[in-house]
């Protein structure tokens, strides 16, 4: 594959005298707004790897970043990677345990940290020996430079630990080749321009938000807008004053705004409301561009210039597409993994089907391993944006990448007209003592449909000598969980049947239980299904 940029010295290079003085990245934090051009970006990355460089390290050498997403991280990233040194984000918010056990297993000849993360990282190097602390928030001005050595895009530019690594770490290897891949790939889609103002509620640490969110928007010259704390009052601030054209999100937030759009049309008057829902009924006869003119009001209150929004890191729910689109918002829903630099598929303005995670990217192949004649099987992907590896563990890597390349998604799906369908996890699937198959996301498809639920996750739990059984497990709204808890779990359980009667019978759960506190999620705001499963099983026991 040909690419645009074959190392990233190339890319921040190309960018600092394409786009010069220009904003590349906006961040609102303490009330006030921090701002770097790329021509400052690339300034202030050049004196970090210079002081890298300096203090002794070479290409190849490990280097853990553990810091909250800033201005200062992605300058630092870039850094790592453009000297050819390879770079281990971490989660600021995993345990002190979760943290040691990467970098026990990692084994970085330095660790970059943040202020308020310090007390951890001296603490780490005194146990771990970790040869270097350093501060990201310190930079290390020199008046020497130095000449950066040459990189070669075959070399492993990150290693991003998945989620769930307190048990045994999987530290997934991406080379230079696959991050810059991914970006040639996203920009030939040209859906952003210089003019363009990106915002993303993803962390940096996690990949799809630097890769699809940051990076993304640097090589197309946008604006990448992003905000210190992530609370409602803060992301509509930043959608408003920054007038926001693109959004990147996860499916929870989408959620949660459109919860709190239908509560503000509630609180109106009962000649607004119809208003309204009669607009809404006939909204799908006009082009988005007149849509959002139908609904002005609601989009003013979102900046007002928002075009499109790009979800992805889990399934959304059809309700929430739907009301976006009915009022000119498109949502353009993508499909990937990590291991796969992240994206694998991705639905565009000029290629999009309802219900699937869009096309293949030009630099992917995917195919459906299915089962005899069936049509539905697990989805796999060969090309330069899949993962070298997975760090210090040949025989899991050989497990998920076959000895031509293709790489075992684990999901699983089918191919309609080159849309790519996702059915569910193989890991989801849940096994009735019948022998009897059901895919736990469509369960939680139909659930999601009902206003009483802010969270849900469907699993199979074994019961004694019966197999695995439906379980529905509901975190409730506002609204219900300031009721006795029994009142709460009879209303509960009497929606989850009223709403499963769609179903087969023996799709539909046999047991709900009720949360009182949000579900545990990984940081792009999966819920983590195995994490639950265990932990009803040891409550049941």
């Amino acid at each position: 594959m040909n690419l645009q940029w074959q190392t990233f010295n190339e890319l921040i290079l190309d960018c600092a005298n394409k786009y010069g003085e220009k904003n590349a990245f906006s961040l609102y934090h303490d009330e006030k707004w921090q701002t770097l051009s790329f021509v400052a970006l690339n300034e202030q990355s050049q004196l970090r790897a210079t002081a890298l460089l300096q203090s002794g390290h070479q290409p190849g050498d490990r280097i853990a970043l553990l810091a909250g997403t800033s201005i200062e991280w992605i300058a630092q990233f870039l850094a790592i990677v453009r000297i050819g040194c390879i770079v281990v984000p971490l989660d600021p918010k995993a345990t002190e345990e979760e943290l040691e056990i990467i970098l026990t297993h990692v084994e970085p000849k330095s660790l970059v940290a943040a202020k308020e993360l310090q007390g951890f990282a001296f603490q780490a190097q005194q146990k771990l020996k970790i040869k270097k602390i350093l501060l990201l928030e310190v930079l290390y001005e020199t008046e020497q430079k130095l000449d950066f050595p040459p990189t070669d895009k075959k070399q492993t530019a990150a290693i991003y630990y998945t989620s769930g690594t307190s048990g045994a770490p999987k530290g997934v290897m991406l080379s230079m080749e696959s991050l810059l891949s991914e970006l040639d790939t996203l920009l030939a889609y040209q859906e952003s321009v210089p003019t363009s103002v990106v915002f993303s509620i993803l962390p940096l640490h996690h990949l799809y938000g630097l890769v699809a969110g940051a990076l993304y928007s640097f090589a197309c010259g946008a604006e990448f807008v992003f905000a210190h704390r992530l609370s409602p009052v803060d992301i509509r601030f930043c959608l408003e004053e920054r007038k926001v054209t693109h959004l990147f999100v996860v499916p929870l937030l989408l959620q949660i705004m459109h919860r709190s759009i239908q509560e503000k049309i509630q609180a109106r008057s009962p000649k607004e409301k119809f208003i309204f829902q009669t607009l809404f009924k006939i909204s799908a006869l006009f082009p988005y561009s007149i849509r959002r003119k139908i609904f002005s009001k609601i989009h003013e209150q979102i900046g007002g210039r928002l075009e499109g929004i790009v979800s992805g890191g889990a399934p959304l729910d059809p309700k929430t597409y739907h009301f976006f689109c009915r009022i000119g918002l498109p949502i353009y829903e993508g499909y990937g993994l990590t291991e796969t630099g992240p994206v694998i598929s991705v639905n565009t303005p000029r290629h999009h089907k309802v219900g699937t995670v869009g096309r293949a990217i030009p630099c992917a192949e995917v195919k459906v391993i299915a089962n005899g004649e069936e049509s539905e099987g697990e989805i796999c992907t060969r090309g330069p944006h899949v993962m070298q590896g997975y760090f210090k563990n040949p025989e899991l890597s050989r497990e998920v990448l076959s000895e031509d390349g293709w790489f075992h998604t684990g999901d699983l799906g089918r191919i309609e007209n080159g849309y790519l369908r996702i059915i569910g996890r193989k890991k989801s699937l849940i096994v009735l003592h019948s022998g009897k198959k059901i895919y736990a996301e469509e369960v939680e498809k139909i659930l999601s449909s009902s206003e009483l639920f802010q969270e849900i996750c469907v699993l199979g739990i074994p019961e004694l000598d019966r197999g695995e059984q439906v379980v529905a497990v509901i975190y409730p709204n506002t609204k219900i969980l300031l009721q006795e808890f029994e009142k709460q779990k009879l209303l509960i359980e009497a929606e989850v049947q009223n709403a499963t009667q769609v179903l087969a019978q023996f799709k539909r759960p046999i047991r709900t239980i009720l949360l009182q506190e949000p579900m545990p999620k990984t940081a792009n705001g999966k819920i983590r299904r195995n994490h639950l499963r265990e932990k009803i099983i040891r409550e049941q026991m």
